[in-house]
């Protein structure tokens, strides 16, 4: 996709007779007409690229689409066919359709970006298992279950006797709750 938004982009400095890669070309001529067919003030339903009629308006004749050696001459030329449908200049078409591409692009970024926060999550958590697995190695083998349970009981024991200890201090300054 990033390789159709830049050849649209280079059109104008490529050079007219030199042809494009057909699947970048096709890319971009159907980007441009689902462009066309979702603007607002179409004057008339225009024909597809691949259609023969489409083809005779630009001056291709007798030959299918898959054998078009699409040269930036052509494509724009089949750009400025599908600007003839809508009100409004050229320029202003292909304003539009640059902006219809870029809103497809950053739409498709999204949602390769997601996958990669999401990796980067699942890395973030398993490096916190690895952690605790690390502090959980710390402590001893035998008895764990226990140890830690000797461990919380001191702890609360000691966090009971500074909260008393806080609470006696307040109501010597008059600070009681």
């Amino acid at each position: 996709m990033l390789a159709v938004v830049d050849l649209l982009r280079r059109l104008n400095d490529l050079p007219n007779q030199e042809p494009t890669r057909q699947d970048l070309s096709e890319s971009l001529l159907a980007l441009v007409y689902h462009a066309e067919s979702n603007y607002p003030l179409r004057m008339f339903e225009p024909e597809h690229s691949i259609d023969r009629g489409c083809l005779e308006r630009i001056g291709i004749q007798g030959i299918a689409f898959k054998q078009v050696a699409w040269t930036p001459e052509l494509i724009l030329r089949e750009h400025d066919a599908y600007a003839s449908t809508v009100e409004g200049s050229v320029a202003e078409f292909r304003v539009d359709v640059q902006n219809v591409i870029d809103k497809r692009v950053d739409a498709l970024l999204r949602t390769v970006k997601q996958p990669e926060a999401e990796h980067a999550a699942v890395i973030r958590r398993a490096e916190t298992g690895r952690s605790r697995a690390a502090d959980a190695a710390l402590l001893p083998r035998d008895q764990i279950a226990e140890r830690l349970m000797e461990y919380e009981r001191h702890l609360y024991g000691q966090l009971t006797s500074t909260f008393h200890e806080l609470e006696r201090v307040q109501d010597r300054r008059g600070l009681g709750r």
